[in-house]
């Protein structure tokens, strides 16, 4: 007997012997809820997606069943319910083959299930993280953050000028006569010229 064959009836042996798990009679009625809802969509009749008045009554059709069933909506059993997936309906959603009155109906469609999620949520009858996943991927929401950024004119600067400027500054200074020359002007130019230029080491 091979390893990989003896490993198998050993796992085997040990359920065995554990027995089924007991499965609370709650969880059972839950899962089963899902699943036969499920089941059930399968299970409608195909429909031609093309067509506006079909997917229009499709469309209303899939809303009282997840009532009765006591299911959210959502765009997957939205899009099991016409008969495809959700890539499918994506397709279907996107597509320029159906004409505008049929365009219209998916719209519509769409539209209803993504209030319905908003609604859920806004009441709280929904996880917070889960709501935002499905919108995010389903409706393409997204989080955004404008950045605005000001650029400020920067005249252009005759380096020359400055040049010259500066030197005149430092001749002023060394001057014996630098009492006589106006503090506030020499200020001035002090502050003008170190804004706009760095005399090089």
């Amino acid at each position: 007997m091979s390893r990989s064959l003896r490993m198998v009836t050993m796992d085997n042996k040990w359920l065995a012997e554990m027995g089924s798990p007991a499965v609370p009679a709650e969880r059972k009625q839950e899962n089963a809820r899902y699943i036969v809802h499920t089941v059930k969509l399968k299970a409608l009749s195909k429909i031609d997606r093309t067509d506006a008045t079909q997917v229009r009554e499709r469309t209303v059709e899939y809303l009282k069943l997840c009532v009765d069933d006591g299911i959210k909506p959502n765009l997957t059993g939205y899009a099991l319910s016409l008969g495809t997936d959700r890539r499918g309906l994506e397709s279907l959603f996107n597509s320029r083959t159906v004409d505008k009155n049929t365009q219209e109906e998916l719209d519509q469609g769409v539209a209803m299930i993504e209030n319905i999620m908003l609604e859920l949520m806004l009441d709280q009858k929904i996880n917070p993280v889960t709501a935002i996943f499905l919108l995010k991927n389903h409706f393409a929401y997204s989080d955004q953050t404008d950045l605005r950024i000001r650029a400020e004119r920067v005249e252009s600067v005759d380096e020359e000028a400055l040049e010259s400027r500066y030197m005149n500054v430092i001749d002023m200074e060394s001057d014996e006569d630098i009492k006589g020359t106006d503090r506030a002007t020499l200020e001035t130019l002090r502050r003008d010229i170190s804004e706009h230029y760095t005399e090089p080491a």
